[in-house]
């Protein structure tokens, strides 16, 4: 028989209530935080090193409210030691819930904003994983660790109030360690977050145009006017597609409830970026809110309804007992009906938290969507549920795109003249990007194509290695990844559309970087500086990839040439060998043998002309190419 200490409680009723409302807020708030800890496991979130940040709040979020659930066990049970480990469990995460936040404004600062050069030397390592690992290992380690005074003086328990937690503080000693170790860490906690979102917020206002507001309202009709011509394109075509659609010959095939979503939801998205001509013209907020739910909203849909539409084709014509049990109802109407409705029913309600915090609005940009984002939940439910290929595709006017990469071309005029560095560049296009590669001949001539004469040069990650013999020797491809580390691959100089007379040592043998301009790439030094280069503002061109890319198999064969391997690596199976495709900037193609797993990544590919002859013939390798790659 087990013996329980029991204590009464000195309000019994009011416990009873406590203990059900702090089970209404775990049934909410647990589900919901384990929602963001799985969603944080998955490949595209993980790779974000100031991810690992939500992952800490979201579970320190958790056991807040699974501390307070026993709340429900004492109004029940009122054994004394349920009390002391709730306090226990209640002092440690509700303490981590309030100082983890300071973690997260702290790499969130470190890693999107400032040049490592320009970083304290104690911030540096915060810009990679390790060091955002043993900050996070250091905030725990005290959440852990600084209760334990009042347990070895077993202070824990019921107090005069009801509650469970510290019962009395009668040492000078304890009430010392409480304001030096609780109460003084909790405030440089709110400091620190407080000091940091001021520099992020000053940072976004800074990268924002700088315009007055004659030229704000022009900028805006012109806008509104551009969207206009758009919908008048569009909403007809997209109308025309729905009318097809309602045919009897067409409705006949279940797989066409897919084509009539995202027909429906592109001219949604249409009509919605209307909203822009109408706020031009009206400066009415209401009407800028409801326009960017509705872009929110839709756009989203658009994006993510084709993944839909290839999932019930493959299972449309495959046969049925091919198929996962999961995927058999998709040969039919009922199963496409419903897998039409969750992605409607993710694309409604996800701007939701967004419109319930009063989010909407104008931003600093002069666009009609979120405004701010200032709380830790939305920020972890924006990254868990918003990518950066996304905005880069809805920004047309400062992106293209080009063999299934969205280039960006970024420039803020507060950087000043010459300014960044190319190694100040690296870190602009992070978490979610890279400082743009190109590694096909009309990726780079694309990008030339689109530098305008204001701003008439834009780094890119070229750089050269000043040891080889000649100036046209050495040059690579050396780019920042959103974990941390670098990535390199041999640059294929005849690919690089040179500027005439480049690269030239125009200010000695020492330039080992490139930018790109309007007439092709310029051999620049990694600094550049005035003297020697004029006084010009410096823009960045920011490559972001799709979160999912078709990787079709052509044929069989491997390349003759080690140069044009990215990597080489014997893995477990055909789909770790794609990924491994998948999350270089450099890949193109590559060669799988299904017999020993060799797996061979590639920086050109064989379906491009100029490398044709570097192919050799072997059966036992399949050739995988990314879809929509252009040479």
């Amino acid at each position: 028989m087990t013996n329980s200490t029991v204590t009464v409680d000195p309000d019994p009723e009011s416990a009873m209530w406590l203990g059900l409302v702090y089970a209404v807020y775990a049934s909410i708030g647990i589900p919901a935080n384990i929602l963001v800890l799985v969603l944080s496991t998955t490949q595209n979130v993980r790779i974000h090193p100031v991810n690992i940040c939500i992952i800490s709040i979201a579970f320190s979020d958790m056991m807040v409210l699974v501390s307070c659930l026993s709340s429900t066990i004492w109004a029940l049970t009122y054994d004394i030691r349920v009390c002391k480990v709730m306090g226990v469990g209640i002092y440690v995460f509700i303490v981590m819930s309030m100082t983890l936040p300071a973690c997260l404004a702290l790499c969130r600062y470190v890693g999107l904003v400032r040049d490592e050069q320009e970083l304290h030397p104690v911030l540096r390592p915060l810009r990679r994983r390790k060091g955002i690992l043993v900050l996070n290992g250091m905030f725990w380690t005290y959440g852990l660790l600084f209760t334990l005074p009042y347990i070895l003086t077993d202070s824990m328990g019921l107090d005069a109030m009801g509650f469970c937690g510290v019962v009395e503080i009668s040492s000078v000693l304890l009430w010392a360690y409480y304001l030096v170790f609780i109460g003084g860490v909790l405030i440089s906690a709110y400091l620190t977050t407080f000091i940091f979102y001021r520099k992020l917020s000053a940072w976004a206002e800074r990268t924002s145009l700088v315009m007055t507001a004659l030229a704000q309202k022009i900028s805006a009709i012109w806008l509104g006017l551009l969207y206009a011509v758009y919908a008048s394109i569009g909403i007809p075509a997209n109308i025309l597609v729905l009318v097809l659609s309602l045919t009897k010959n067409v409705r006949i095939h279940p797989i066409n409830i897919c084509i009539f979503s995202i027909a429906f939801s592109d001219m949604m998205l249409l009509v919605s970026t209307l909203s822009s001509t109408l706020w031009a013209f009206t400066r009415n907020m209401t009407i800028c809110k409801v326009g960017g739910v509705g872009i929110y909203m839709f756009i989203m849909l658009s994006m993510t309804l084709p993944s839909c539409l290839s999932l019930c084709r493959d299972a449309g014509l495959a046969q049925e007992h091919e198929l996962h049990p999961v995927l058999r109802p998709l040969r039919r109407r009922k199963g496409i009906l419903i897998l039409n409705g969750m992605f409607w029913t993710y694309g409604i309600l996800y701007p939701l938290p967004f419109i319930l915090t009063d989010r909407m609005g104008l931003d600093a940009m002069g666009f009609c969507g979120v405004v701010e984002i200032n709380s830790v939940l939305l920020w972890a439910y924006y990254v868990v549920f918003i990518c950066a290929y996304d905005g880069c595709m809805s920004d047309s006017a400062k992106s293209y795109t080009v063999g299934g990469w969205c280039f960006y071309y970024y420039y803020n005029p507060a950087w000043g003249y010459n300014l960044p560095t190319r190694d100040g560049a690296q870190s602009v296009c992070l978490p979610r990007g890279t400082l743009a590669v190109g590694v096909t001949y009309k990726m780079l001539n694309k990008i030339a194509t689109k530098i305008p004469a204001a701003v008439p040069f834009a780094w890119v990650a070229l750089s050269r290695n000043l040891s080889t013999p000649t100036l046209k020797d050495g040059w690579y491809w050396r780019t920042v990844l959103p974990t941390g580390g670098y990535a390199t691959f041999p640059a294929i100089f005849s690919n690089i559309p040179w500027t005439p007379g480049d690269p030239d040592a125009n200010t000695g043998p020492v330039e080992d970087a490139g930018v790109m301009a309007a007439n092709g790439v310029r051999d620049v030094r990694t600094a550049f500086s005035h003297p020697p280069y004029g006084v010009t503002p410096l823009a960045v061109i920011c490559q972001f990839a799709p979160l999912t890319w078709n990787y079709s198999q052509r044929g069989h064969g491997r390349m003759a040439n080690s140069t044009y391997v990215v990597t080489q690596k014997i893995v477990k199976f055909k789909p770790e060998c794609i990924l491994m495709c998948h999350q270089s900037p450099f890949c193109t193609s590559l060669a799988f043998n299904p017999t020993t797993n060799d797996c061979q990544i590639y920086g050109v590919s064989p379906e491009d002309p100029r490398f044709t002859g570097a192919v050799t013939t072997d059966n036992s390798y399949d050739w995988y190419i990314r879809d929509g790659m252009e040479y």
